[in-house]
């Protein structure tokens, strides 16, 4: 990956959220899936998966003006 900010891990890969689902990328920040259940719940809110979507986005947008900016 060219230019990706932060450290590559020792282990693993990084998650890209343009392969991943919505709940998948926010998922894989959790090492156990029992956890991220505890936080969120067996089934998503309707808004956290809006402001998901809405934040991937807003990302990838910024990320695509960057490679067509001169």
């Amino acid at each position: 990956m060219v230019g990706a900010a932060g450290l590559w891990p020792d282990e693993g890969e990084i998650a890209d959220q343009t392969f991943l689902s919505r709940d998948g990328y926010v998922q894989a920040g959790y090492h156990d899936e029992a956890l991220f259940k505890e936080h969120y719940g067996e089934e998503i809110e309707s808004i956290l998966e809006e402001l998901w979507s809405f934040s991937r986005e807003r990302s990838l947008s910024l990320v695509s003006q960057q490679l067509v900016s001169p």
